[in-house]
């Protein structure tokens, strides 16, 4: 309570540095992204292809119903639930209950 949390986006300042960045970084967070997917579906395998196959749409569909912010003071990334309204607001009651 009382940190500003920004989005992930701008924890780099201005958005040139941010383009930057990410260009900095793109093989390594393509080699983390493809070793995550891996484990995904290895572990989900384990109860047969189409439970991996539906998993791994689900983990998709979950996460882009979030919103990242970033923490100055813990330097991390903290996940938030998307309002589904046009103003913005995370993790607000109505949301955040129902998924518990």
């Amino acid at each position: 309570f009382g940190t500003e949390l920004l989005p992930l986006w701008r924890r780099h300042g201005a958005a040139i540095r941010a383009l930057e960045a990410a260009e900095e970084e793109a093989e390594s967070r393509w080699r983390q992204a493809q070793a995550f997917d891996e484990r995904l579906i290895t572990q989900l395998s384990r109860f047969g292809q189409q439970y991996a196959d539906i998993g791994a749409l689900v983990y998709r569909q979950v996460m882009g119903a979030t919103s990242t912010a970033w923490n100055n003071k813990t330097g991390e990334a903290w996940p938030f639930m998307k309002e589904i309204s046009s103003d913005g607001d995370v993790s607000t009651v109505d949301v955040i209950f129902p998924a518990f």
